[in-house]
């Protein structure tokens, strides 16, 4: 009885499923239909496939994969959210690093899940997102809890700082990166010595790492 309730309340959904492996695409998509059959599950391999898809027809939840051939997960996670923004989105992903996470986060997006979880929790944060709530898997979550305690690292930079930052990893010196401030130099290296004092580390090399682990920037700059 529980489960007839079950398919009844998830009748007539729509989950659309990207991911560029065919083999993950079909598995996933019997998974959906067995769960809930009472819901059309449709699957695309490309972003520019997906956004097709939801120009026609109205799709309740989206599983992204962050990796797509044509497009970055991340560039169609902000189509969806310009433009069908009553689609639940669910990231689906084997990038389990901070960055990736709290450029996730700051896209409010319903669930994250990565690719190593089971197949029930899948269907569970399926079920959760469809019930209108939002689903993070314990990687996540651990690592939603990193970000928490280390936005007072971030927070104490300034927005120079955090400029300077990024333009050391870049791999800039301190005259290209105060040409391109428009500053003098000795106002960029106090900036860095600001910067190392700040992440409690010794020289330029464990500033970027440090910088990446806590999340304040991506490896992609």
């Amino acid at each position: 009885m529980d489960e007839i309730k079950t398919h009844r309340a998830y009748s007539g959904l729509t989950i659309l499923v990207v991911d560029d492996h065919e083999l993950v695409l079909r598995g996933i998509k019997q998974i959906l239909e067995n769960s809930f059959p009472t819901s059309t599950i449709i699957t695309a391999s490309t972003g520019e496939e997906s956004i097709k898809m939801m120009r026609s027809c109205k799709v309740d939840v989206i599983s992204v994969d962050l990796e797509l051939p044509d497009m970055s997960g991340f560039n169609l996670i902000d189509h969806v959210r310009a433009n069908y923004p009553d689609t639940s989105i669910l990231v689906n992903t084997v990038h389990d690093e901070i960055w990736t996470v709290k450029r996730l986060t700051e896209r409010s997006v319903e669930g994250i899940i990565f690719k190593s979880a089971r197949a029930d929790d899948y269907v569970e944060a399926i079920k959760t997102i469809l019930d209108g709530g939002t689903f993070y898997d314990s990687g996540a979550r651990l690592l939603m809890k990193s970000i928490r305690n280390e936005r007072a690292d971030e927070s104490s930079l300034s927005m120079r700082e955090i400029d300077v930052l990024r333009l050391i990893a870049d791999g800039l010196n301190t005259e290209q990166i105060a040409v391109k401030l428009g500053v003098k130099a000795n106002t960029i290296e106090t900036h860095r010595r600001h910067l190392l004092e700040k992440l409690d580390v010794r020289n330029s090399a464990e500033l970027v790492r440090r910088a990446i682990s806590s999340g304040i920037i991506s490896p992609i700059g």
